[in-house]
């Protein structure tokens, strides 16, 4: 197994960097495996082969460089296709065949449901565990013979632990929030429980030299046979149960029990019972390297909460940590035992336990049998669980993170934004290529609902590029089981998803979009990070993967769990991961307390010129495994490693007495950034989420090489127009529009000092005339496209307007796509000039055609196009194409006509929800009909009601066509 291991991990490592492409050549021509990539949902069985082949179809031709298949429910009526029949496998083949055809790759969620790994094959016996107990009081001497009270909800499965007899405490001493010390519960990112430092009397407290294991005196049943000593005392029978945790939000034939996350046994029974299965159907072989077809299988975002128990964990827990757990376990019910610092060390080393439990025997286990099958494991390897998340991530071949729509997750869950940073971590600390993104993940009221256009997520994509996500993976692309489009927008995921799916109006206007994706995304997944400070997360578990302190503007860092620090390098008196990225600083846990061996550790890095900082020094080694007589000990080999070099200050203050320069400045707030680098260059990603045209100065901490603008939109470089290099550094002045964005490379060396001129896109100071064009318009409307229909309705406009400001209903309520026509003179326009035609305001995209010439799509502002070329005389006939969005359909045909199917009520979890879902796939729909109502639009989803207010659409201006000099132009003659 290991060779085949090694043996996969370096051919994938061939297979995602010799792409035999310079810099700019991958630049200029993304490869497929710099292409978005998208969730492809399949609802609740109602599938299709010819839907998939043209869903599919549809991906690869917009620029997409895979999929990745969920099978879930999301209260969608259940269709024809039962998950895990024969049918259904012959589905997945037929999507790893189509996909092998058009070049895509193709992941796969490892059980139905969004989370976690489940299934009707899960036994209760090889599902999640929780400990229970009861406690019986007794008083002797006295013959005891009864059965013990057990908890009768298992779920299908209890066995017992231990039973124990103790003398009763007084009451009133209790582990303070003891569900999330003992593993049953975790708390959301950003919150932690406080170690517990104030001691209970004696008589409060369980002896632990007073405890009696009498397991061996229960019968099976649960009857105890004992004699009572003396005196008040209490039976502690401790069981463990199924807690009957569930995959989330699966098909109809998919759900079932969730899997035990500490059993590798029981993880392998469930990966064989769908993937392994559907692998031997592919024909995977151990050692293939699958790059298009099935290529990666995954786990997504972890919702099932967490379990402190399995089989046998007793006997583990003694031969790793090496003494019994037996006299600890009234713990697990919130009891004290022996002292309260007894009590919390025993947790901190259970807990522990549970960590490295669920690293080694799921997440391990997952990619060791993903790798089997020569395929790459995909996950989101955090969550609310037992998991110390930096470890668990530590074997994932493609990291993935995830952010919603709006860029926050409401009160006390994770940071959407910055959780990128996480997986860019782990791809950085271990050396992957992909650190991906679970992007724009939307559900009322936070977005979806057919309101998202590129230009609207461009800030939110932009700001997950900063923080080192080089993969975005859309939420979502439903499949649509129809493959005409009759019934439009058609299928949906519920309530969930950004509607990124082919039935949108836009969605054959958005290749710009995902060429600029797939730019920045082969730039991000070049070369090297950069960084100041690498961040250990400690020993403590369960932890998620944040680091302990925030850095001022202009610094970047990574995180890293213990066996990255275990195995750093120190190189020039920086720190190196084993991935190759390089970091000025290490920076230790905040934290009183570590264990002997990593503090020798810091020692030998400090001793080999590593810049190590401690925001303060331990006290104490974590857990129970060192007797209180070596604490002197302990002290004098923290004093030993700290006086090799260690710093105690807090992190921004270690930044200034090493005096480090931040590596990028600039004066917007706003602004975003992140810097890599090869043997040959150096490349920043700067954006901001501007919502007007800004022009400011970055300055970058390299000199010596003149910055180049790499334009991902537009797929252009030049050399910046006005830049400097002042104090070291080189400064250089950029124009962005709304949401802009640009990367500036540093490749070619210079002696010059700095130059000035235009930089960036230029603004229009150069204009030499400017003409605004009144009309009058004629606009034609195909008004029953979504029908199928031919019949466009022209109207003449003397001005433009607002789509939904006219009487006419089918122009009020239109979704898609209108055309515009005008014909108007243009000044004589010379060669040292250019023409700009300008389109002002537009709801949502645009297309230009200028005396039959026809321009890319306009997808967000400002709405220009350069026309010159198209120019032969005075007079030039414009087209424009206007498209906008699905709501102003959907809203009219709730005004409009009467139901044509029924809806019922939709739950969220016990929240009733102000939305409805469809009851059943109507039959007309079955049948290949048209709505028997007249309604245009089909859809699963009820997002809008005739209560809701239109979306402004269409051309609204003002239209204007400008004349620039050629010295205002660029270095490639644009303005």
């Amino acid at each position: 197994m290991k060779m085949r291991v090694s043996a996969f991990t370096l051919a994938v490592g061939m297979v995602v960097t010799a792409c035999g492409l310079s810099l700019e050549e991958g630049f200029r021509t993304p490869p497929d495996s710099a292409k978005p990539q998208t969730w492809y949902h399949l609802m609740n069985g109602n599938v299709t082969k010819a839907g998939i082949t043209r869903d599919l179809e549809e991906l690869a031709k917009a620029g997409f460089g895979g999929v990745q298949i969920f099978d879930v429910g999301c209260d969608i009526p259940p269709g024809d296709v039962k998950f895990g029949s024969p049918e259904w496998f012959g589905l997945l083949r037929h999507i790893h065949n189509e996909a092998k055809r058009l070049g895509l790759e193709f992941g796969i969620h490892n059980c139905s449901g969004w989370s976690c790994s489940g299934g009707p094959w899960v036994t209760p016996a090889d599902a999640m565990k929780v400990t229970m107990h009861s406690e019986t009081a007794v008083t002797g001497p006295a013959r005891f013979s009864k059965k013990l009270s057990r908890i009768k909800k298992d779920n299908g499965f209890y066995a017992d632990i231990a039973v124990l007899a103790y003398p009763t405490p007084e009451p009133g001493a209790t582990l303070s929030n003891a569900a999330e010390k003992t593993g049953r519960f975790r708390k959301g990112a950003g919150q932690s429980f406080v170690r517990d430092t104030k001691e209970f009397p004696a008589e409060k407290r369980i002896a632990k030299d007073k405890i009696i294991d009498i397991t061996s005196k229960m019968a099976k049943d649960g009857t105890l046979t004992w004699d009572v000593p003396v005196g008040k005392w209490t039976i502690f029978r401790l069981g463990y149960i199924c807690n009957g945790r569930r995959n989330r939000l699966p098909s109809k034939d998919g759900d079932g029990l969730e899997v035990d996350k500490f059993s590798a046994a029981a993880f392998d029974r469930h990966f064989d019972a769908y993937m392994g299965r559907l692998c031997r159907e592919l024909g995977m072989r151990a050692g293939d390297v699958h790059t298009t077809g099935l290529s990666n299988i995954h786990v997504d975002s972890w919702e099932v909460g967490c379990q402190n128990w399995t089989h046998g964990l007793e006997k583990i827990f003694e031969k790793r940590l090496g003494y019994s757990m037996i006299p600890y376990l009234p713990i697990l019910a919130g009891h004290i035992v022996g002292s309260v610092e007894e009590s919390e060390r025993f947790c901190e080393d259970f807990r522990r336990l549970l960590a490295d439990l669920l690293a080694e025997n799921y997440a391990g286990q997952f990619a060791r049998r993903c790798h089997e099958y020569g395929l790459r494991m995909s996950a989101e390897p955090y969550g609310p669980s037992n998991a110390d998340d930096m470890l668990n991530g530590e074997v994932v071949d493609i990291p993935m993170a995830c952010f919603w729509m709006d860029g926050s997750c409401g009160p006390g869950k994770f940071p959407c934004m910055d959780n990128s940073h996480y997986a860019a971590s782990l791809a950085h600390v271990w050396g992957r290529r992909y650190a991906a993104d679970e992007a724009f993940t939307a559900g009322p009221p936070r977005g979806g609902r057919w309101l998202e256009t590129p230009f609207s997520i461009k800030w939110q994509n932009d700001r997950a590029f900063a923080n080192g996500c080089n993969l975005i993976v859309y939420h979502r692309f439903t499949h649509q089981p129809w493959t005409d489009d009759n019934y439009l927008p058609g299928m949906t995921m519920g309530r969930w998803g950004m509607h990124l799916d082919r039935t949108q109006t836009w969605w054959n206007l958005a290749g710009g979009w995902f060429r600029y994706q797939a730019r920045c995304q082969w730039m991000l997944q070049e070369g090297t990070f950069c960084a100041d400070m690498l961040f250990w997360n400690g020993e403590a578990a369960p932890k998620y993967g944040w680091p302990n302190a925030v850095l001022p503007k202009g610094y970047d860092y990574d995180v890293c769990a213990t066996k990255a620090v275990e195995m750093l390098k120190v190189r020039n008196g920086k720190v190196v991961v084993p991935g190759g990225v390089e970091y000025g600083i290490l920076v230790l846990p905040d934290t009183d307390t570590m264990t002997e061996r990593m503090v020798r550790r810091v020692g030998e890095l400090a001793a080999q010129g590593a810049r190590v900082v401690a925001p303060r020094r331990p006290v104490r080694a974590p857990g129970l495994g060192r007797p209180a007589s070596a604490q002197q000990d302990y002290e004098s080999v923290v004093k030993s490693a700290w006086a090799k070099g260690v710093m105690e200050c807090s992190p921004v203050e270690a930044l200034k007495r090493y005096g480090v320069e931040p590596d990028f400045q600039c004066e917007v707030n706003e602004a975003a950034w992140i810097h890599r680098r090869d043997g040959s260059a150096d490349w920043y990603f700067v954006a901001c989420g501007n919502t007007t045209n800004v022009v400011f100065e970055a300055s970058f901490r390299t000199a010596g090489r003149v910055p180049e603008v790499w334009d991902a939109e537009e797929g252009t470089i030049r050399e910046a127009g006005n830049w400097r290099v002042e104090n070291g550094r080189t400064v250089v002045r950029l124009d962005f529009p709304p949401s802009g964005s640009t990367f500036i490379v540093f490749r070619r060396e210079t002696g010059a000092s700095g130059k000035s001129g235009a930089s960036g896109k230029s603004g229009v100071s150069g204009i030499s005339g400017t003409s605004g064009i009144s009309g009058p318009w004629a606009v034609a409307f195909p008004v029953d496209w979504y029908t199928g229909g031919t019949n466009v309705k022209t109207l003449v406009w003397t001005s433009l307007k607002d789509w939904t400001t006219d009487d006419d209903l089918d122009v009020k309520y239109f979704s898609g796509t209108a055309t515009y026509r005008v014909s108007c003179p243009v000044s004589h326009v010379t060669q040292k000039s250019r023409l700009i035609l300008d389109l002002g305001k537009v709801k949502e995209f645009a297309e230009v055609t200028v005396n039959g010439k026809k321009y890319p799509p306009l997808w967000r502002p400002p709405f220009r196009v350069d026309i010159t070329d198209a120019i032969r005389h005075s007079t030039v006939d414009i087209e424009i194409r206007v498209t906008n969005l699905w709501p102003n359909r959907l809203i009219g045909d709730e005004v409009l006509y009467p139901a044509d199917c029924e809806w019922k009520w939709c739950w969220h979890g016990w929240q009733k929800l102000n939305e409805l879902g469809i009851k059943e796939i109507p039959q007309w729909v079955k049948e290949g009909k048209r709505s028997p109502t007249g309604r245009h639009t089909f859809t699963t989803w009820k997002h809008w009601t005739e209560e809701d207010n239109l979306l402004p659409s269409g051309l609204l201006g003002p239209v204007t066509v400008s004349v620039i000099q050629s010295d205002n132009m660029d270095a490639e003659g644009k303005p």
